[in-house]
Parts: C-alpha cells; sequence; structure tokens
C-alpha cells in the first residue's frame, strides 16, 4: 500500500465506513437500550406480579378464590409495594375471622351459649302428656246399714270413667258403675206375721272427683280424691211366702255422699295403658225416697191390711276397684 497513490487512501477510508454502516445499525437494534430516566409526566414503573399470600382457612368450608395476576386483577384492586390486593382476597380473610354460622353452631352439642332464640319451644322427641284417659273399673263393693234385721251382701260392681287432666299434678274424674247387692231380711223383719225371704238392690252411681297425685317414679304416682256422687238404688218387687200372701211394690232411693278415695297407677305400656288400684269411702249426707218410708199393703184376698216399714238408711258405703285406662 506504500505504492498507491496518496489520493487514493481517503477513499478506501470512505468505502470501508460506509459498507461497516449497516452491520453497526443491525447490532445497535439488536442490543437491549438503557432505560430512559423517569421523567414527572410518566407514571409509576408497572411492578412485577406476585401471588398474595394464601388466606388461612375458614371455618365454614368455602371455595377459595384464585391467585389475582397483574394482568387480571381489576380495575377497583388496589396496588402497593410490589403486591395486588384484590376484593376477592379480602373477602375471604374476612370471612375466616367472622363468626361462626349460628346455624352451624346448633349442631354442636358442646356449645351452651345459645340465645333464647335459638333454644326450640318443644322437644318432638318428647311425647306430651295425654290430656284425657279412658277406661274401665272392676271391683267388689259393700253398704252398711245399722239395723239386724237388714243384711247387705257386697256386691260386684263395674262401670267406666274419663280422666281430664287439668295439670301434671291435678287430674280430675268422671266415672259411673252399677251393681247388685243381695239383701236378706229376718222373719218379721218388715211386718209381723211375714217372711219375705232374700231380696235385691239394684245401684246406679254417677260421680266427679278432683285427683291431686304425686310422683314416686317415672312409671307410677300416687294420687288422692274426693268429690260428690248420687247414687240410685232401686229395690224390685217382693212377695211374702207367710200368712195373707203380701206383694210390696217397687221403691227406690237417691242417696248424695262425699267420696274420699286413694289409688295408685302403674304405666304398663308406655302411651297406651294404664293399670290402677283404688280404695274409696263414702260418707253418706242425704238420703231420701220411698225406700226408707213406711206404707199399708193388702193381702191378695183383700182382708187383711199390714202396714209395712221402710228400709233402713246406709251408714255407709266402701269399694275396692281394679281399672285399666287408654291415655288419648
Amino acid at each position: 500500500m506504500s505504492d498507491a497513490p496518496r489520493w487514493s487512501r481517503p477513499l478506501l477510508t470512505g468505502l470501508a465506513v460506509i459498507g461497516l454502516s449497516p452491520v453497526a445499525n443491525a447490532t445497535a437494534e439488536s442490543s437491549p437500550a438503557a432505560p430512559a430516566a423517569p421523567t414527572s409526566s410518566d407514571s409509576a414503573p408497572e411492578p412485577k406480579a406476585s401471588t398474595p399470600p394464601e388466606p388461612p382457612e375458614p371455618a365454614t368450608q368455602a371455595t377459595p378464590s384464585p391467585a389475582p395476576t397483574a394482568s387480571s386483577a381489576p380495575a377497583n384492586s388496589t396496588v402497593s409495594a410490589g403486591k395486588t390486593e384484590t376484593p376477592s382476597a379480602t373477602l375471604a380473610t374476612e370471612t375466616a375471622d367472622a363468626p361462626r354460622d349460628t346455624a352451624a353452631d346448633n349442631d354442636d352439642p358442646d356449645r351452651n351459649d345459645l340465645g333464647p332464640s335459638d333454644i326450640p319451644l318443644w322437644d318432638p322427641d318428647k311425647k306430651p302428656e295425654a290430656k284425657i284417659e279412658l277406661g274401665a273399673t272392676l271391683g267388689v263393693a259393700g253398704l252398711a246399714a245399722d239395723h239386724a234385721d237388714f243384711e247387705y251382701s257386697e256386691a260386684l260392681v263395674y262401670g267406666g270413667f274419663a280422666r281430664i287432666v287439668l295439670s301434671p299434678q291435678l287430674k280430675t274424674r268422671l266415672a259411673v258403675s252399677a251393681g247388685s247387692f243381695d239383701i236378706t231380711l229376718a222373719s218379721n223383719a218388715l211386718t209381723p206375721g211375714s217372711q219375705f225371704g232374700s231380696s235385691s238392690l239394684e245401684s246406679l252411681r254417677f260421680s266427679y272427683t278432683l285427683e291431686p297425685s304425686w310422683s314416686l317414679t317415672e312409671r307410677s304416682r300416687l294420687w288422692g280424691a274426693s268429690g260428690a256422687s248420687w247414687t240410685r238404688v232401686v229395690n224390685p218387687a217382693i212377695d211374702s211366702s207367710g200368712a195373707g200372701a203380701l206383694r210390696l211394690e217397687s221403691r227406690n232411693a237417691s242417696l248424695f255422699s262425699t267420696p274420699f278415695s286413694i289409688g295408685f297407677d302403674q304405666l304398663l305400656l308406655d302411651g297406651w295403658l294404664v293399670g290402677s288400684l283404688s280404695a274409696k269411702y263414702e260418707w253418706m249426707w242425704d238420703q231420701r225416697g220411698s225406700l226408707f218410708g213406711s206404707s199399708s199393703v193388702v193381702d191378695r184376698s183383700g182382708s187383711l191390711n199390714r202396714d209395712i216399714i221402710g228400709f233402713p238408711e246406709f251408714d255407709l258405703a266402701y269399694d275396692i276397684q281394679l281399672s285399666l285406662s287408654v291415655p288419648l
């Protein structure tokens, strides 16, 4: 090159510069440009997207919301210090810290802080006590009269009742019973010279009583009763076997009394059958009717007139009964 003319050196240098310019431009475009200094008009640099810490699992099972990203963050999300907080993440956190659902707490048997509105008014598993009982009775009853010529035998009585529950400790009873008492009359009991032999006394009794009760066990209780009763007794027509052949027409009477009872109830079948045993004494305070009055009787021939005395009034009545009842 030392032999080349001097005017050719600048020309070669220019050609070299022109030939290398496209390579330099390509190299400059492929290399990253240095970040420009921020100006007051430019916004804050976009932070890198980061996943927020996973919220604690709430007490109630809930579907966790997907982790927010920088590209999916809603318009009202808050961006601060390199992380994005979305309303869904905040709601999930507040749900975990919120009080537990009362309905779910009611299923927990260990909780004892239920409010008055959470306590059930009645227990569906507990059958309420029946308000009425219907039953049948069978027993032995007696009438007593202070007279040597009249003897009353004990009678088999039967009947039924309805017992109404006023409160757990107080009930009331409406009862009816019937029976037939045999009467043995001594000689000359009703009139001299005549023998009437045996007769009978049919009775029909209605009563109303109040029954306070006391529980002994879950299946048994003791009760007492007092009230008022009305009994109608009828003596059928009878014929004498002595001289004159007298015939006495039917006579009747009404008895008013105050019964005093004590009883014991036993639950035999839950909700189905109750058995009872009771004893009763009745004080007679009013007795009236043709049974207790005297009368005149003419014999069958029509020639003999006899005076017939009345039956003696009763001193007391008593009975012992067994009963079975069904709660309704």
